[in-house]
C-alpha cells in the first residue's frame, strides 16, 4: 500500500508545530507498519521543487517538494499547487491520498480521482483568519476561504476532525 500526503513541512524538512510533528509521527509509524508514503509539500518561496526523494527519508518515508506559486493563491484558487500536486500524483499512484488541513492541501486533495480521500481539519481557517486580519481584510477574504473549505471536504471521501470539541470546526 502507497499513501501519498499532502502536508506543510518546514524548509528544513523538520516537524516545525503541533500539526507537523503529528504528520511526521503519523507517516513515520505508517511506514513501520510497512506502508509506504510520501509526503507532498510546498516548497518555500525562492528553493526549488524536488522530485520525491530517493532513497527516501532516513525515516523510511519520501519527500517531495512542489511548486506553490506566490502570495495570494487563495484568490487563484491555489492553482498552481493544484497542478503541481496533480502531477506528482499521476507520477507516484498512490492508493490512498492524506490531505493534512482545509485550505491548499485539501483543495489539492479535492481533484483527486481514483484512489480515497481523506482530508484531516487542523483547525478553523475562517475562525484563524478573523483572528490574524483587520476587520477589512477578514471580509475580503473569508469568501474566498470558505469556497476553499468547501471544496476540501467535498472533495474528500473521508473528513477527520482534529480537535478536543468537534463542534469547533
Amino acid at each position: 500500500m502507497h499513501v501519498a500526503m499532502l502536508a506543510d513541512l518546514d524548509a528544513t524538512d523538520r516537524p516545525v508545530g503541533g500539526v507537523q510533528r503529528a504528520v511526521i509521527t503519523l507517516a513515520e509509524t505508517l511506514v513501520q507498519a510497512g506502508i509506504r508514503v510520501t509526503i507532498i509539500a510546498p516548497a518555500r518561496p525562492g528553493s526549488r521543487p524536488r522530485a520525491a526523494s530517493a532513497p527516501p527519508t532516513d525515516a523510511g518515508y519520501g519527500l517531495e517538494r512542489v511548486e506553490m506559486g506566490g502570495r495570494y493563491q487563495v484568490f487563484r484558487e491555489f492553482a498552481p499547487y493544484r497542478r503541481a500536486v496533480a502531477t506528482a500524483l499521476g507520477r507516484l499512484h498512490p492508493d490512498i491520498v492524506h490531505a493534512h488541513g482545509l485550505l491548499h492541501n485539501g483543495v489539492a486533495a479535492s481533484q483527486v480521482e481514483g484512489p480515497p480521500v481523506v482530508v484531516t481539519a487542523h483547525g478553523d481557517p475562517l475562525a484563524d483568519a478573523r483572528a490574524h486580519y483587520p476587520r477589512a481584510v477578514y471580509f475580503a477574504v473569508s469568501p474566498f476561504l470558505a469556497r476553499a473549505v468547501q471544496t476540501s471536504i467535498r472533495g474528500a471521501d473521508r473528513l477527520i476532525n482534529v480537535t478536543p470539541e468537534w463542534h469547533v470546526n
